[in-house]
């Protein structure tokens, strides 16, 4: 399971790098409404985290799909973005790389067990 964590927070920062990449070194000059742009874009990588690191004995399926989640939400923004002429090249990177961040999660989800189900009273 250690391997599938790895994965979900290597493709989870190269999504952080490329929000970073689009709002911050490629709008120059720097205003508020590019630093409220990216923390938007972050925000879900930033509130899944957690839940991703807290591996053990707590780790359940919910987290992964959480993380599949927010894969398929940065999936849109790539398409979004790719849909112009500006930042085509870091869309179809961000939609490539979320596509693998929705995939892993979604395999790791499905090599948890089922927690047994309690019995009612």
């Amino acid at each position: 399971m250690q391997g599938f964590v790895f994965l979900i927070l290597l493709w989870s920062g190269s999504l952080f790098a490329i929000a970073g990449l689009r709002h911050l070194l490629l709008s120059p000059p720097i205003t508020a409404a590019d630093w409220l742009a990216f923390g938007l874009h972050v925000a879900p990588v930033v509130l899944m985290l957690p839940g991703v690191l807290a591996t053990g004995s707590r780790t359940s399926k919910t987290q992964f799909v959480i993380v599949a989640l927010v894969g398929m939400w940065f999936f849109t923004l790539g398409v979004v973005f790719a849909s112009g002429a500006e930042g085509r090249a870091l869309g179809l990177a961000e939609v490539a790389i979320a596509l693998v961040l929705t995939a892993t999660a979604s395999i790791a989800a499905s090599r948890l067990p089922t927690p047994p189900k309690s019995e009612g009273p």
